[in-house]
């Protein structure tokens, strides 16, 4: 079935999001009401459209776009699988193989892209299709547990200059990312497509990547030719190959985010986060000697036994920001049942192996 509405005003209400998506020019769907849509083409107005793919992508603030593994949208056209969606009535809007587009299949030019990944070789491919110089967002909802063996990731993924991932992991219930203890998984190139980490320190930092609700283990530390202070730690993200020299003061754009994640890291490391967030004046630690990074703690939660600390904030720069996640120590986390095997390197912390002095090493 079809409905061609290129000639109704705004069929799909004023700036909807996937949340509040519905038809209220079609269909008034009140509280306690239902309305499914299924096996149903809607063809609306190309202008319409790139209106709609622009609230719909939450292009100016993607922490608001929701996770979505029934959700895709590729080439400016969307494709709800499997969604539901509250209408303005109170009703809820049921979405079952429902296709957004326009005549000419799918609007002009990139606004964003958006899927559902459930393994390692999706987190590599996720680029096939998606243009050349495209620039926006692409949401990635992590629909099951992922889990990267080193053995079949055989290079770095380039993440062109224009695009931001954002992975995305139900917030109702744990997701797992296991990183493999895989170093530069994934590479930021520069605009003219090349490498971005010998830049100038004046170049303006793109945002890399974002991950919001999601469970990191076997973070890497970075012992290659992007290793830097920062990678000494597992917070400090090295399965991202980013921007790791010094920065003019002036930039501001952090290139790492994460949200409400729970990074799984070393009972050393999480003792010297703690340290570092429990100082009685928050004072920041700042180390020349490990490339002239700052590092920020700002601790809103930490239980006696040091194994684990929920941050509201913590920074490295303009490399990685962590909101509202919690840290847990390797041992806490192997207790658990539904833990999967930890690399050794999880029990790993790095300035003890570079000092060989405990005091020193906590100091970094």
């Amino acid at each position: 079935m079809s409905f061609i509405l290129t000639d109704v005003v705004d069929p799909l209400g004023s700036a909807p999001t996937l949340a509040s998506l519905a038809l209220p020019r079609l269909f008034g769907v009140p509280q306690g009401a239902n309305l499914v849509l299924e096996d149903v083409v809607l063809l609306l107005a190309q202008e319409g459209l790139t209106s709609y793919l622009q609230s719909l992508c939450s292009v100016s603030s993607t922490s608001a776009y929701p996770y979505s593994p029934g959700v895709q949208i590729r080439k400016g056209v969307v494709h709800l699988m499997r969604h539901a969606s509250r209408a303005p009535g109170g009703g809820e809007v049921v979405w079952r193989n429902v296709t957004l587009t326009c005549p000419g299949y799918g609007v002009p030019g990139f606004v964003c892209a958006a899927s559902a990944v459930s393994s390692e070789y999706d987190l590599r491919d996720w680029m096939n299709g998606i243009p050349g110089g495209a620039v926006g967002p692409v949401y990635l909802s992590v629909a099951a547990n992922v889990s990267i063996k080193v053995a079949n990731w055989s290079s770095t993924v380039e993440l062109p200059w224009g695009l931001t991932p954002v992975l995305l992991g139900d917030p109702l219930r744990p997701t797992l990312l296991d990183l493999g203890g895989l170093e530069g998984a994934w590479t930021k190139l520069s605009e003219n497509g090349g490498s971005f980490m010998g830049a100038s320190r004046i170049t303006p930092l793109p945002q890399v990547a974002e991950l919001h609700d999601l469970t990191l283990v076997n973070l890497p530390y970075g012992v290659g030719q992007y290793a830097s202070g920062p990678t000494l730690m597992a917070v400090g993200m090295a399965s991202f190959n980013i921007f790791r020299g010094s920065v003019l003061s002036k930039a501001t754009q952090v290139q790492l985010t994460l949200r409400r994640c729970t990074l799984v890291v070393s009972d050393a490391e999480l003792a010297f986060l703690a340290g570092v967030g429990q100082r009685p004046d928050a004072s920041p630690v700042a180390s020349l000697k490990l490339g002239g990074w700052r590092l920020e703690v700002n601790a809103s939660q930490a239980n006696s036994a040091n194994d684990m600390l929920v941050v509201s904030r913590l920074s490295i720069g303009t490399q990685v920001l962590l909101l509202n996640c919690t840290l847990l120590s390797a041992s806490v986390y192997e207790a658990l049942p539904e833990a999967v095997q930890l690399l050794p390197l999880s029990q790993v912390w790095p300035p003890l192996l570079l000092h060989g002095d405990e005091q020193k090493a906590m100091r970094l």
